[in-house]
């Protein structure tokens, strides 16, 4: 057990050192800004569809490629309805946008502690793969007030974790690859920052990610 604390103080040590010439913390959005809690909507899902929990599971599967190939999630579950012969009521699209929405929360706490850094004169950026109406619903709901500078993959033509999205971000914000540190939920993604010579770090809970940035105070 000794060897993984030293192995701990070492890394945190060195994140500091590393960090001495920080000017942008980069965040990514859905996971680690902005939390959902899927809880009420898979009740709502097996309830009204009924759907056991590995069906759940393999719709919400299906349902992603489904959407990724240009379909609509109102059309998916009615095919589902449909195959399973149940009459949904009229509101019942509705009702799940409602759930929906209710689901998700600003990440509170991960936002207080950047805002420290931005005190210390690090700029906050935000590095998203969101397309253009989820950027303008992100803005009309005040998610994206924080943030000095917005990043979307739509604007450099390159997804995360594509290479060229880090190259394209990193010229936009004219910095060095090591005096930015990026927080993402995506293992990949964080593999890649690393690649291209960012302080990057899987973003797996508000205490670890406090650790990190404490180092960077």
């Amino acid at each position: 057990m000794k060897i993984f604390r030293y192995l701990s103080l070492i890394t945190l040590l060195l994140s500091a050192y590393l960090s001495a010439d920080v000017k942008v913390l980069a965040l990514d959005f859905g996971g680690v800004v902005l939390l959902k809690d899927t809880k009420q909507e898979r009740i709502f899902l097996k309830k009204s569809l009924e759907l056991s929990e590995f069906e759940l599971e393999e719709s919400l599967v299906n349902l992603k490629r489904f959407i990724k190939e240009g379909g609509d999630e109102e059309e998916f579950w009615e095919s589902i309805a449909f195959e399973k012969q149940i009459s949904l009521p009229e509101d019942w699209i509705e009702n799940l946008e409602q759930i929906q929405q209710a689901s998700y929360r600003l990440n509170e706490g991960l936002l207080e502690k950047s805002k420290a850094l931005k005190e210390k004169g690090i700029k906050l950026v935000l590095m998203s793969n969101m397309n253009e109406t989820y950027e303008q619903q992100a803005k009309d709901s005040g998610y994206l007030e924080a943030f000095d500078d917005l990043i979307f993959s739509y604007q450099l033509h390159a997804k995360k974790p594509q290479k060229e999205f880090f190259k394209k971000a990193l010229e936009h914000l004219n910095i060095d690859a090591k005096d930015c540190v990026f927080f993402d939920d995506k293992q990949n993604n964080v593999d890649k920052a690393k690649d291209e010579g960012m302080q990057a770090y899987w973003y797996y809970n508000l205490e670890d990610f406090n650790k990190i940035v404490d180092s960077l105070i």
